[in-house]
């Protein structure tokens, strides 16, 4: 019987509709009142079974509390932990695309073109990169929301492995592309699914 592993991945993000304030600390640390229960717990749970967690960390749904963001990224990373990138460009606001000179709309990464899908790569993967100095090798878009753009995109970008393919999100309607199955497979361009 060949190996089998187990890999724990969590989307990790404080998407602005969740939370009326302070969203990475309810969302991403999951504190409430004097209790706490998010990311680090589940750091120092899996560390104590000598495992790590691959958290897909969201730079886009809280935009406005990237230096939060970058504190979470680095106490992943010393944890040990396995820091991935995740995307809901959809959340980002109108001056994140007026600052870039580009039109908000299309919402979402399944209506992106290799342009407007290569941007977001990118820009988002230098950023984590600069939060942990550990280029993103894994990438998870925001509602399993993908599509022959984002796959080639996230090839130019250097990525080796996309966790995109999602029963539920063909069962919601939210991406038509993904594939009827739960087991690992090879992209045209190379991509692990």
């Amino acid at each position: 019987m060949p190996d089998r592993y187990a890999m724990l991945t969590v989307d990790t993000e404080a998407l602005p509709n969740r939370a009326e304030t302070d969203h990475v600390n309810r969302l991403i640390l999951g504190k409430h009142g004097d209790k706490q229960a998010g990311v680090k717990e589940m750091a120092l749970i899996a560390r104590e079974y000598g495992a790590r967690l691959v958290f897909f960390l969201d730079l886009c749904g809280a935009y406005p509390y990237l230096d939060e963001l970058k504190a979470v990224a680095q106490w992943l990373v010393r944890e040990g932990q396995d820091v991935q990138a995740h995307a809901h460009p959809e959340y980002l606001p109108l001056s994140f695309w007026e600052e870039h000179g580009r039109r908000q709309r299309p919402w979402y990464m399944n209506d992106y073109s290799f342009e407007r899908a290569g941007f977001i790569i990118k820009y988002f993967t230098d950023l984590l990169y600069s939060f942990t100095g550990e280029r993103p090798i894994a990438f998870r878009a925001g509602s399993f929301r993908w599509n022959t753009a984002t796959l080639r995109a996230l090839k130019e970008n250097g990525y080796l492995f996309s966790f995109n393919n999602s029963m539920c999100a063909v069962d919601n309607g939210q991406c038509p592309f993904s594939l009827p199955t739960n087991q690992p497979y090879r992209w045209s361009n190379g991509l692990i699914e």
